[in-house]
């Protein structure tokens, strides 16, 4: 039972933080780059803006702005948008206001 329990909340954190990617992007639309170079800003899988700090073929790795999480993401899979230090600066201070 405690492992169902468990399970359901972990669905239910990855839907929440999907769902929070998908409003971010609808927010705040931009076209998914075909080029994102190293100290580019972009949006990370989870809804983050982030400053591109490595590029290796297809896959970048970033610094969140907002928790300064560093990840990873495939420009031909994940298709993170590129954003403007504008576009950037406004999802980062939304984000750190709401959580």
């Amino acid at each position: 039972m405690t492992l169902v329990i468990a399970l359901v909340v972990i669905a239910i954190g990855l839907a929440v933080s999907f769902g929070i990617g998908l409003i971010l992007y609808k927010v705040f639309p931009c076209k998914a780059s075909k080029t994102i170079l190293k100290g580019d800003l972009f949006q990370d899988c989870r809804g983050h803006p982030c400053l591109c700090i490595k590029v290796d073929g297809d896959d970048i790795e970033g610094v969140s702005l907002v928790d300064g999480v560093e990840g990873s993401c495939s420009i031909e899979h994940c298709h993170p948008p590129k954003l403007t230090p504008r576009e950037a600066m406004d999802m980062t201070e939304r984000l750190k206001n709401n959580g």
